[in-house]
């Protein structure tokens, strides 16, 4: 079963977290009926096979978070460092995800972006200051967790 009392972890973009998953969540499933790993139990263990030691995902796995730190520490396992970023939406306001096709770079190039537009779209939604730059790894030397946006970016629309 979960652990009682409060659980935290440090998030690298918004400072501690604390939840009280026992009260808040409850038991969760590590396997599935079918005896193949859950979510939780296989994203924690390929992490670790992996030698992830930073996470970068969007803020609405926030909640997931303490979650995966009770398995590592029931585990043994280390933990990574956590980064949580805000979701890109839709002109609808609903999150954009991979199965939608309304922001891919197909749909970017068939309204003319250039490799450049998107690098730059993407570091300027990042809060990264500066002109356009030719590529992804220009932005480097002015990158910093700090500037993130707290809320959710909109997707231009296209």
């Amino acid at each position: 079963g979960v652990r009682r009392g409060w659980d935290c972890c440090r998030e690298g973009t918004r400072g501690a977290e604390s939840e009280g998953v026992a009260s808040g969540v409850g038991d969760f499933t590590v396997t599935r009926k079918d005896g193949r790993a859950a979510y939780q139990l296989a994203v924690v263990v390929d992490d670790a096979d992996q030698g992830i030691t930073h996470v970068l995902r969007g803020d609405d796995l926030l909640s997931s978070t303490l979650r995966q730190v009770q398995v590592q520490q029931a585990l043994g396992l280390p933990c990574p460092r956590w980064f949580h970023v805000p979701l890109v939406l839709d002109p609808e306001g609903a999150r954009l995800a991979k199965r939608h096709e309304s922001f891919s770079l197909r749909r970017l190039r068939q309204a003319d972006w250039t490799a450049a537009d998107v690098v730059y779209w993407v570091a300027s939604s990042a809060g990264l200051p500066g002109g356009k730059r030719p590529c992804a790894g220009d932005w480097l030397d002015v990158f910093n967790l700090g500037s993130l946006p707290c809320s959710p970016v909109s997707a231009p629309v296209l």
